[in-house]
């Protein structure tokens, strides 16, 4: 679409004669014909619509009042239904706090019921609990005295048993002495011969000597310097004797000896203390116990070995020496048993006092039959004395009593766990 300013700055060329192109202005005019219609067309077509509006505005006026109306009742219909739900809601708001009130009251008083009936519960369920905790205490303390008294005949019996083992070991170890005492003043008394006589011997010899010394014309000086060579020999064979180092050996070892009694008389004082100590530790140190008397029964195999060896050694040298003088043995000291020890070996076990339960509350439940490995009794292989030979220490003596009851067996297991030593 061609627009009127394009018109007006369209130039158009001329032709000779002094006019335009044709062509030009034909082709000007069909542009200006179609802009032209086209603008005719749409301006129709505006003046259609506007009539259409026009229309419609007529119809909107017509009805503006009925509009207005509607509006006014409306508004009317409008104002009413606020004023009527603001009281609606201001009843409902009541009724809900009245409602309100009420629940409250009423979950008050169902809250004090249920905390009266709580504590209703609770104080009945307390006192039944207070009455059977009582009663579970009364039957503790009840067993536990049971149980002290069971354990204070136990343990009487074990001390009645240990004094007269003590007894027993004493004079077993007086009889021990005895034995070893006659040893020394036999070999004592053998040797002392055997010295004599060999001394006596020597003289005969020596004499002997001199007399063909004398009866015979010796001239050669070899002659005299071999018989003083003999003399020699023979003083120095008397000296030998009587140095010999055999003899101080013997007199060691039997030195030996006695100490090693003495060692044995302080291993069975021990004995006694830990055989008191045993009586107040529970059951379940056993262990500890065992590997302790496991120790000791080492220790006292390897003194009664090494014990047994010397009296061998010192009777195979006496008998190997054919009637060697091993000199005097006066120097060994005589051991004598000392009252003072076995008094306090029986005072060790003259105690009857128990350790007492001191929180009766912790005393746990006792089972009737409670099932317990039987094991080795503590100390039972320490004691090894055999009754028909002193020297032979092979015989294993129990501090356990002979099974006389089954009871007591049933007791001992009852009594496991109750007493403790006080540290």
């Amino acid at each position: 679409m061609i627009t009127p300013s394009q018109i007006r700055q369209k130039k158009i060329s001329t032709v000779e004669g002094g006019g335009y192109d044709r062509n030009e202005v034909n082709e000007l005019l069909l542009e200006v014909i179609e802009s032209y219609e086209a603008v005719y067309a749409e301006n129709k077509e505006l003046y259609r619509k506007m009539e259409i509006l026009a229309n419609r505005i007529e119809e909107y006026r017509a009805d503006e009042d009925t509009i207005k109306n509607a509006f006014i009742t409306a508004q009317k219909t409008a104002d009413k239904l606020m004023n009527e739900t603001k009281q609606k809601a201001a009843e409902s708001l009541e009724e809900s706090a009245k409602t309100a009130q009420k629940t409250v009251v009423d979950a008050k008083e169902k809250a004090d019921k249920i905390i009266s009936s709580a504590r209703d519960y609770v104080a009945n369920l307390t006192n039944e609990k207070e009455k059977a905790a009582g009663e579970i205490v009364d039957e503790a303390e009840k067993k536990a005295n049971e149980a002290l008294s069971g354990a204070k005949i136990v343990a009487q019996d074990v001390l009645e048993k240990a004094k007269t083992l003590s007894q027993e070991l004493i004079s077993k170890a007086k009889a021990e002495k005895e034995a070893q005492k006659e040893l020394v003043e036999k070999l004592n008394a053998q040797s002392k011969t055997f010295k004599e006589n060999l001394i006596s011997l020597y003289e005969q010899q020596l004499e002997v000597v001199k007399n063909m010394a004398e009866d015979t014309d010796i001239s050669n000086i070899s002659a005299d310097e071999e018989i003083e060579n003999e003399l020699n020999h023979i003083y120095a064979s008397i000296d030998k004797l009587e140095n010999d180092d055999n003899v101080d050996s013997v007199i060691e070892k039997a030195k030996e000896t006695e100490i090693k009694e003495e060692t044995e008389e302080k291993a069975e004082e021990t004995v006694w203390e830990d055989v008191q100590e045993t009586i107040e530790t529970p059951v379940n140190e056993e262990a500890d116990v065992e590997e302790a008397e496991e120790t000791d029964e080492v220790q006292n195999a390897e003194e009664e070995v090494n014990e047994q060896d010397a009296v061998d050694e010192i009777i195979e040298e006496i008998e190997s020496s054919g009637k060697k003088s091993i000199g005097s043995l006066n120097e060994v000291e005589e051991e004598t048993v000392s009252e003072e020890e076995a008094k306090a070996a029986l005072d060790a076990f003259s105690s009857d006092e128990i350790t007492p339960i001191e929180d009766t509350g912790a005393i746990p439940e006792i089972d009737d039959e409670p099932e317990i490995d039987e094991k080795p009794q503590p100390f039972e292989n320490y004691f090894h004395v055999n009754r028909e030979d002193p020297h032979n220490t092979d015989e294993t003596i129990s501090l356990i009593p002979e099974d006389d009851e089954d009871e007591d067996e049933e007791d001992n297991k009852k009594f496991k766990g109750f007493f403790k030593k006080k540290k």
